[in-house]
């Protein structure tokens, strides 16, 4: 009898603990992962920005996010990696394309993601 009493009493305790009131879930952070991204290679011209990254087939031009920040007359530009890859294909180098706002206040675009010799572009 004791056995269906405690029975009795764990399954009443669990139906009211669910019928409580959550707190809702935090919403999360918009780019909780961010990490700056090696290029392979990289391009600027008027109005975008082309480069070469190691994917394993889950990158896409939305796995990444542009930053620019104006030091000077001069606009330092840095690509982050905001979707990691979680596929499994061999590592192959994909080609992405993403605008590129200039900034009538910058006179020079300087890529800073890793110590591959600087392209800049003049306006």
């Amino acid at each position: 009898m004791n056995i269906k009493k405690s029975l009795l009493l764990v399954s009443s305790l669990l139906s009211i603990i669910s019928c409580m009131p959550q707190k809702p879930l935090a919403k999360p952070d918009e780019h909780a992962f961010k990490q700056i991204e090696p290029l392979l290679s990289y391009s600027l011209s008027k109005g975008k920005i082309q480069f070469e990254v190691t994917s394993t087939g889950c990158t896409q031009p939305a796995s990444f996010l542009l930053e620019t920040e104006r030091v000077n007359k001069q606009c330092h530009i840095s690509l982050y990696r905001i979707k990691p890859d979680f596929c499994r294909k061999a590592p192959f180098s994909l080609l992405i394309t993403l605008p590129l706002e200039t900034n009538s206040r910058c006179d020079q675009y300087i890529v800073m993601n890793n110590s591959l010799k600087n392209k800049t572009m003049e306006k």
